[in-house]
């Protein structure tokens, strides 16, 4: 998360100020953001799969990836972070 909040960071320091005031008035309005902890996996992606089914249909390429991701994690650690 760190990495990716200095690639945004950066990124958006070279936007012209309209730009980033629209960008902040789209996050504020239109995005909802849930941080949440699990200790087991199992729990994380049942949590997805349910949200997903009953929210935002998911694209074919979120699934894929989260069937990927699964996958991995059932192969190793090394796996599921690569």
């Amino acid at each position: 998360m760190y990495e990716g909040a200095g690639f945004l960071l950066d990124r958006v320091s070279r936007w012209s100020e309209q730009k980033r005031r629209a960008f902040a008035d789209f996050m504020l309005d239109g995005v909802f953001a849930t941080v949440t902890q699990m200790r087991e996996r199992r729990v994380a992606e049942y949590a997805y799969i349910t949200i997903n089914t009953r929210g935002r249909a998911l694209e074919n390429k979120d699934i894929i990836k989260g069937h990927f991701n699964q996958l991995a994690s059932r192969v190793s650690l090394t796996a599921r972070m690569r």
